[in-house]
């Protein structure tokens, strides 16, 4: 690609990239347009209230003086009504503003004001949301118990109305919250169960960064196993999809000192360099710092000075044009451990007490601890053993102190040489013994980590062969279920089809009587109509001569008991043919 192709496809990018920017810009500012619009036109004062208060929500990001000013807006109303649940909103938002823009003891204030009227109205949801910001403004301030019971009564609400987003949210504030109270172990509970949740939800961002957490965790504690490596790629996996580089420069710089942890320089060095790639696509030259200084030191380990000095200075130079001083102080720290490496004391005593100041200056206990650790050694190597032994004594009681027995036992084994030099002999043997203690105290760890690890894989492997074993039962089961219901539709297909053909049988028979009765009815109506049509008419002459004869010579019309029947047996014929012969004849009825 030539020089002019190139400069048409940034130029092209930017414009891409100013036309999104503007559009989601214009789509915002449409969509306050829009409420401010329905604000003008409502007269309903609950109405306008919630409408400033979702203007206040669209400017929380981008403006939070704005967000402010809406926010107060929709204070004013909701005291105006006594709304509850709207001043819980507004004071909400006012935190949320000032907590953006650093203003801690403004946010913890609105807060609680929020948290006051929120148990007013009973509202969950509210009540969740407003423990989750109050729980992160209570550890800002190292208000750790009050946290805790915030957090906890945010758990309880989330259980009862099934708020899994939220109890996830809250899990990771207790996590955080036991983590910079008392450490990983406790925090690293709630760090699960919150990656349980994140997981159900399919949320990439909490997973990754409770993945991040964990191994962050475990690594504090010197311990990298394989749930560490394997929750710190899929947490890079996570962060280079979404090209998010500042969070995938963290995990690569934990995945490196998961591999420093195992003793692979090769890796370790890979994973640093790759931080710092990632850093720099960030922007962020403040973290590039450090994992340059980071190369540097494990180019040192590994003899290769050139190299070693090359990310120092480099560390050097960025720190020092950017007046990044904690990233400057990693920076000199290395550079002094390299000088000191080379046997270069009094070059390295001055770098190491430029860094021991400055992290001391920002309060960083374990730049201290690092910086000093090393500063007290090229100080006794000079013999300067009281300069020597008070930076080796400070940094003992902060190891002590962070219970951290891997600096226990690096400061001890120092200020026990130290002491011997000196021909102090209790206090070396004191110190030899706090070593120890220190190293069995860390293989004790390392031992119950091992057995933890083993006896978790054992209880997946049993709970994976129990599931499958379930798996195989129920599998069983729906086949069984399957064709018992085979058999059962067989069955009542051929009772219907029997009732169908016994039905038809009866319909048959039924159809046969009714024709037989049909056929009987036909055949006596016939024989009656063949009793009427058998006189012929020679017969009814006949009969009808006998009947005049009879009339005229015997007058039997005179005979009041003449009837049907004497008169048919005086003519020799039946009553049935006689009656019909004088109907026919006569149109008369005899009986």
């Amino acid at each position: 690609m030539n020089q002019t192709t190139s400069h048409k496809t940034i130029s092209v990018f930017m414009v891409c990239v100013f036309t999104l920017t503007i559009s989601q810009s214009f789509a915002q500012q449409s969509k306050i347009d829009s409420l401010l619009f329905e604000v003008r036109n409502t007269n309903n004062d609950s109405i306008k209230a919630n409408l400033f208060n979702l203007i206040s929500d669209e400017y929380w990001s981008d403006n939070p003086s704005e967000c402010e000013k809406y926010a107060i807006k929709s204070l004013e109303i909701a005291k105006a009504i006594n709304s509850h649940f709207l001043m819980s909103k507004a004071y909400r938002n006012i935190a949320s503003a000032n907590s953006f823009i650093g203003k801690m003891e403004n946010s913890l204030f609105y807060d609680r004001l929020s948290l006051k009227e929120a148990l007013k109205t009973g509202n969950e949801k509210l009540l969740t949301d407003i423990c989750i910001n109050l729980s992160v403004d209570f550890t800002y301030f190292s208000k750790f118990d009050s946290a805790n019971s915030i957090i906890d009564l945010g758990i309880d609400i989330s259980k009862k109305y099934g708020a899994k987003n939220k109890l996830c949210d809250l899990y990771i504030n207790k996590g955080n919250n036991l983590y910079y109270q008392f450490g990983g172990d406790s925090a690293e509970k709630y760090y699960d169960k919150g990656l349980t949740i994140a997981i159900n939800l399919n949320d990439s961002d909490k997973i990754a960064m409770l993945y991040n957490n964990i191994a962050s965790i475990r690594l504090f504690r010197g311990i990298s196993d394989s749930t560490v490596i394997k929750y710190l790629i899929n947490a890079i996996s996570i962060h280079e999809s979404n090209k998010d580089y500042l969070k995938l420069g963290d995990c690569y710089s934990n995945l490196a000192s998961a591999y420093n942890v195992l003793k692979d320089k090769a890796k370790t060095i890979y994973y640093l360099k790759k931080g710092i790639e990632s850093f720099l696509n960030a922007k962020n030259e403040n973290k590039t710092i450090v994992l340059n200084a980071s190369i540097a030191d494990k180019f040192r380990e590994n003899n290769q000075m050139d190299s070693a000095s090359y990310y120092a200075n480099l560390a050097i130079d960025i720190g020092e044009r950017n007046n990044f001083k904690r990233g400057l102080a990693s920076a000199f720290a290395i550079k002094g451990i390299i000088l000191t490496d080379s046997l270069k004391y009094n070059l390295a005593e001055k770098y190491l007490y430029y860094a021991f100041n400055e992290f001391s200056e920002n309060e960083d206990i374990e730049g201290m601890i690092f910086s000093g650790t090393y500063l007290a050694n090229t100080l006794a190597k000079q013999k300067k053993y009281n300069q020597s032994i008070s930076i080796a004594l400070q940094v003992f009681q902060m190891s002590d102190t962070l219970n951290n027995y891997e600096w226990i036992k690096n400061s001890s084994i120092l200020l026990s040489d130290i002491y011997h030099d000196l021909n102090d002999d209790s206090k070396a043997y004191k110190y030899l013994k706090s070593y120890i203690k220190a190293s069995d105290t860390i293989s004790k760890e390392k031992n119950i980590y091992i057995t933890k690890e083993l006896t978790t894989k054992y209880e997946t492997e049993k709970k994976e062969k129990e599931l499958e074993i379930s798996a195989i039962k129920i599998h069983k089961q729906k086949t069984n279920m399957i064709l018992l219901s085979i058999i059962i539709t067989i069955l009542l297909l051929n009772s219907a089809a029997m009732y169908y053909v016994h039905r038809k049988k009866l319909q048959k028979n039924l159809l046969i009587a009714r024709s037989q009765i049909q056929i009987s009815q036909l055949q006596e109506a016939e024989t009656k109509n063949r009793v009427r049509n058998t006189v012929s008419d020679v017969t009814t002459k006949q009969i009808l001569e006998k009947l005049m004869h009879e009339i005229e010579t015997a007058k039997c019309f005179t005979d009041p008991e003449l009837n049907i029947t004497t008169l048919a047996q005086s003519i020799g014929t039946n009553r049935e043919y006689l009656s019909q012969i004088i109907h026919n004849t006569f149109d008369k009825n005899f009986n």
